[in-house]
């Protein structure tokens, strides 16, 4: 499915999406984000989405599978604060202790590990942006979301991986 079929066969689904949602999710925040992780997942999958019968029916069962997955997320999060575990090392710790040493030739593949570890809006806000050449206009219309809120998020995105691939190398000209 190419970005003009999806643009009017799926963006129309927002406000039962939406409805949908608000009835699952506590908050209208909440609702907003597992609407937009869902057409992320749909633009992701695009390419399939003409395999389905129905591309309502397949949205409204990955929103339904995005607030299982919001649910869980949360319940690690309660866990990981009732039992005291710190989930917040440095970036730069975090890279030392998860990357294998690479030789200077590897650092395209340095700058896809810090990319697939980028928080999920901002990965796939910079993956539609930089990747696949999408427009902000058309990245608004898949996620859902404000002109703002893309701009800051492929801000987000820019600012760690040129942050983390700063640390990476001035670590790999100490060694």
């Amino acid at each position: 499915m190419d970005k003009k079929t999806f643009i009017k066969t799926v963006v129309p689904l927002r406000g039962r999406l939406l409805d949908q949602a608000r009835r699952l999710a506590a908050t209208a925040d909440a609702a907003d984000d597992i609407v937009q992780e869902t057409f992320l997942q749909l633009w992701l999958r695009r390419d399939a989405l003409d395999d389905y019968h129905s591309a309502e029916s397949f949205a409204r069962k990955v929103l339904h599978n995005k607030y299982i997955d919001a649910l869980r997320r949360q319940k690690a999060e309660e866990k990981r604060v009732v039992y005291g575990l710190d989930d917040t090392l440095s970036p730069s710790i975090a890279l030392q202790n998860e990357i294998p040493n690479m030789e200077p030739a590897d650092e395209f593949h340095v700058i896809g590990w810090i990319v697939d570890h980028l928080p999920f809006m901002q990965r796939e806000v910079f993956r539609m942006k930089e990747m696949e050449g999408c427009t902000s206009a058309e990245i608004q219309q898949i996620t859902g979301c404000s002109a703002e809120a893309v701009r800051q998020n492929l801000s987000r995105a820019r600012k760690k991986i040129r942050d983390d691939y700063l640390k990476l190398t001035e670590r790999r000209k100490k060694r």
